[in-house]
């Protein structure tokens, strides 16, 4: 009868152990892993992200000041807090682009910084995720 028992504490704690190894817990991003860092896009849902007009890129300075380019350039005050990033109060330029898929990429942006974006940092990967968009940006400081 004690075989029983201890058989199945054993079973137990190897699933327990099973589940807590299938779990892969990205840390907290913190301002310091934006800081004074340049990415550039790479995808949107998965697909590579390309344009013969311009590369869109986002650059985290002092202050969170946030500053980029897509068609037109930004600029606005961002704010982080847990693994959430928005922007407010966003300056832009008003250039309508030669290519719609940086309008588009644009207007998708804005409204999910706006709106409050949750962010990762993966090594050189940045990601930003919002309902059913993904943005996919590498690091490309200007100096490395």
């Amino acid at each position: 009868m004690k075989k029983i028992p201890f058989a199945l504490l054993a079973l137990a704690l190897l699933a327990v152990s099973a589940c807590g190894a299938s779990r892969q817990s990205t840390p907290m991003i913190e301002v310091s892993d934006l800081l004074h860092h340049r990415f550039i896009i790479e995808s949107v849902n998965g697909v590579p992200f390309t344009s013969e007009f311009r590369t869109p890129a986002i650059e985290f300075n002092e202050g969170m000041l946030l500053t980029g380019q897509i068609c037109n350039n930004f600029r606005g005050k961002g704010v982080l807090k847990d693994g959430v990033l928005t922007m407010d109060q966003a300056a832009a330029t008003m250039m309508l682009c030669p290519d719609p898929a940086l309008n588009d990429l644009e207007r998708s942006l804005f409204k999910m910084l706006h709106e409050g974006v949750n962010i990762q940092r993966e090594g050189e990967k940045l990601t930003l995720q919002r309902d059913d968009k993904t943005l996919v940006f590498t690091l490309r400081d200007y100096v490395s």
